[in-house]
């Protein structure tokens, strides 16, 4: 291995450990993005499904479960579009999947057999780029990171 591999795959280690750690901080509030927008949808289902469904059986019998059913696929599908267009949790948890998948491409460059300092380099960069995009896509979202103990 030469030095400019070497140097190449210890300059790739710092920026995964400096990056994770990075990205690690918005976990909490991803999650909470996620929760923002999936539960109020879900919530709302669940209400039309024990309160409304029964309401609109006594008041039409075959139709009014039709009815029911109808409601709760309409209340979910238009509910999931609000939530995601206000709160972008399924976006924000690509963009975090898209940062664990160049991070293990590149340190599947870094173990490869010969190594090749250009090919780890232009991961390197892909995993920036990607990391970069997550964290700036939380803080559009108003994301703050919390302190993590070491």
């Amino acid at each position: 291995m030469t030095d400019e591999t070497q140097q190449s795959i210890q300059q790739a280690q710092a920026t995964i450990d400096r990056l994770y750690d990075e990205n690690r901080a918005y976990i909490p509030a991803l999650v909470g993005q996620l929760g923002k927008t999936y539960l109020p949808p879900l919530i709302a289902v669940g209400l039309m499904g024990t309160l409304g469904a029964s309401l609109f059986i006594q008041l039409g019998g075959q139709a009014g479960n039709m009815t029911a059913l109808i409601l709760n696929i309409f209340i979910l599908v238009l509910g999931f579009r609000w939530t995601e267009n206000r709160f972008r949790g399924t976006n924000l948890f690509i963009a975090y999947v898209a940062v664990g998948r160049t991070r293990r491409e590149l340190q599947a460059v870094m173990k490869a057999e010969p190594p090749s300092a250009a090919l780890i380099d232009t991961r390197k960069e892909e995993f920036i780029a990607a990391s970069e995009g997550f964290i700036a896509a939380m803080q559009a979202q108003g994301a703050k990171p919390v302190e993590l103990d070491k």
